[in-house]
């Protein structure tokens, strides 16, 4: 055992070993040399992870709606609101009844989703399921997909072999397909300070897109 080729715990810096030998007397001397690694530089070699990919999801679907209405999508994945209503994703209107939303999901997923519309803004407003199954769908390793869905007005019973084949298929594969916790990225939108004290209305004339004729 020699003390002076134990490991320097308590240093930020890792530290090489030389050995040299003099021609001289033979004798062996050992020195220590510095190899500049920093602690935080050691953690991302030690610990390096590959960045998950992703996979850009173009959802799209038609559904008449009344005014003050819009629709939103949800499902089991986290980045779909894990089914809450208040965390759905809001749909944009593109054309006549037809609305549309690009979320980013990470390869090799299958998730469960729906549409919903929802009446205003508010959290705990009303808001008309989807009827039918739940739709299913699959990432795999694509980096970008388009999903047309239709709008099902009828209520299936939960028995319906349709329903619990997909909730089955979905549990079976996280249960062989184990992955860590999926967080979605922080929103980071800015908001200038004058506009968080600010009022923001908006006028709209009678009659305008379904909009009440009267008062």
């Amino acid at each position: 055992y020699n003390p002076l080729l134990q490991k320097n715990t308590q240093t930020t810096k890792r530290s090489r070993l030389f050995a040299s030998v003099q021609t001289g007397g033979g004798e062996l001397s050992v020195q220590e040399g510095p190899q500049e690694h920093d602690a935080q530089e050691m953690e991302n070699e030690e610990e390096a992870v590959e960045e998950e990919k992703l996979t850009s999801v173009t959802f799209s679907i038609t559904r008449d709606t009344e005014f003050g209405q819009h629709l939103s999508i949800l499902g089991s994945h986290p980045v779909l609101g894990e089914w809450s209503v208040a965390d759905s994703v809001p749909m944009d209107w593109v054309k006549d009844n037809r609305w549309e939303v690009t979320i980013q999901l990470p390869q090799f997923e299958l998730v469960e989703y729906k549409y919903i519309v929802r009446c205003g803004w508010n959290h705990d407003g009303p808001a008309i399921w989807q009827g039918g199954p739940n739709c299913m769908m699959a990432t795999n390793q694509s980096t970008a997909l388009s999903v047309s869905d239709s709008w099902v007005f009828s209520d299936w019973p939960e028995t319906h072999p349709v329903i619990t084949a997909t909730s089955a298929a979905v549990a079976i594969y996280a249960q062989e397909h184990p992955k860590p916790r999926y967080s979605p990225p922080k929103d980071q939108a800015y908001i200038p300070a004058w506009a968080k004290e600010a009022v923001f209305y908006q006028i709209f004339p009678l009659g305008f897109v379904g909009a009440p004729s009267v008062n």
